[in-house]
């Protein structure tokens, strides 16, 4: 997993102090479902470009929230804004900066009529959604686009070891724009979308919708994060 020492932000709390406040900020708010945010950050201090002699701060968020990308399958657009260079960034963090190019590529789709947007990297291989790890099946191989270029989810993750648990094949590789044309099924992940279908791609409907293999993965999916699978009760927080 990233770790903020890596761009040299020493947090001002170790992992157990952090999950304790996530714990206590939940119940204090009664929330017995929704969305978790925790923001480390660089307070005030040194108002330059360089952090030093500047605070590390920490914040948590917690609030209710429904279907991140609605009810319906999501119409996905092709952005014209490209996934942030692997050189101009670091990809496997999750960096609130980044999200200023999710942003653009987000309101353009929904400004054409479309509910999500799927970036580009900077070779014209398929990335990742605006806020969400594609996942696509092609005669029932599950693949995904391989590191390097995306946001290496913990959705992501763990539905690719669900997936690998129940017989399916995952392939981590890179995918043309091409290939989005030729898929039998698509799907979203994310924190807040957890598994979303996908409907079409820049108007092109796809033949299953959902397909069973999504189908299959979102209801193992919402098994596991509400506690019905036991196999999976190490990977939850019981309050």
């Amino acid at each position: 997993m990233f770790s903020a020492k890596t761009v040299g932000m020493e947090l001002p709390y170790n992992e157990k102090q952090l999950t304790d406040a996530i714990i206590q900020t939940v119940k204090e708010n009664k929330l017995s479902a929704g969305y978790i945010r925790p923001l480390c950050f660089y307070g005030y201090g040194n108002l330059g470009v360089s952090p030093k002699d500047t605070p590390v701060q920490v914040a948590i968020a917690v609030w209710p929230w429904g279907a991140y990308l609605g009810d319906e399958p999501t119409k996905v657009k092709i952005s014209s804004f490209i996934r942030l260079h692997p050189k101009s960034t670091i990809q496997e963090a999750k960096i609130s900066g980044h999200y200023f190019n999710s942003l653009l590529a987000g309101n353009e789709a929904r400004k054409e009529g479309y509910d999500e947007a799927l970036l580009l990297d900077h070779e014209g291989n398929v990335a990742e959604g605006s806020g969400e790890n594609l996942f696509l099946v092609k005669d029932k191989v599950i693949i995904t686009p391989k590191l390097g270029t995306i946001l290496p989810g913990i959705t992501r993750e763990a539905v690719m070891i669900l997936a690998k648990n129940l017989g399916h094949t995952v392939q981590e590789q890179k995918i043309t724009q091409d290939q989005l044309s030729t898929v039998d099924e698509a799907f979203f992940t994310g924190t807040a979308a957890e598994v979303a279908t996908i409907a079409s791609f820049d108007g092109k409907e796809l033949p299953n919708v959902p397909g069973p293999v999504t189908k299959e993965l979102r209801e193992a999916f919402m098994d596991l994060v509400h506690g019905r699978n036991p196999e999976y009760n190490h990977w939850l927080t019981y309050l």
